[in-house]
């Protein structure tokens, strides 16, 4: 039996409190990603470092994949190549 509408609304507030407090972290513009697997488990999280970096690419949501485990079940739908580090 899957979780009730108010249990995902629940756990979606939990992951967005998560975000704004990786954004929180950005220098200049605050934006945090957090990646979860259908479990409801956080498997990655970032937050943006374009300014910081000077790295146009230095986005949140890519920031969060290093942080992804390289196997399990996030790394079916990782972009193979180089991860930040």
């Amino acid at each position: 039996m899957g979780a009730s509408p108010g249990d995902a609304r629940a756990g979606d507030a939990r992951f967005m409190e998560l975000a704004l407090e990786l954004a929180a972290r950005a220098i200049g513009t605050p934006f945090g990603a957090v990646l979860v697997d259908p479990a409801g488990q956080v498997i990655g999280r970032g937050h943006n470092t374009v300014r910081a970096d000077l790295d146009p690419t230095a986005h949140a949501a890519p920031r969060a994949e290093p942080t992804c485990p390289a196997t399990g079940p996030c790394s079916a739908w990782i972009a193979p190549g180089p991860r930040r580090g």
